[in-house]
């Protein structure tokens, strides 16, 4: 994770904590629940929380993920997973 770009951490990680919790029995359609604080994804992906909050704006502006309550919405997998600059074959 050391060389991507913010919205590449930021997308990678809300991948694999969906692809996660989907797995589980989890995840509820295209959503699941994210009990995490932006300071805890920034400490997650190395950035600053002012970062992560900014990224995760942009994110929802381009309509790539949606926050309700706890709850990440990922309208369109195949978006979220080009962000993270992930093939159609790579796993989260």
């Amino acid at each position: 994770m050391g060389r991507k770009t913010a919205v590449e951490r930021l997308a990678h990680l809300l991948l694999e904590l969906f692809e996660r919790m989907r797995r589980a029995g989890l995840a509820y359609g295209q959503q699941c629940a994210l009990p995490l604080t932006q300071t805890d994804i920034a400490d997650a992906t190395g950035l600053t929380a002012v970062h992560v909050n900014r990224t995760l704006q942009a994110m929802r502006a381009k309509g790539v993920l949606e926050f309700h309550s706890k709850w990440l919405r990922i309208p369109d997998l195949g978006a979220l997973r080009d962000l993270a600059a992930l093939g159609p074959h790579d796993p989260v």
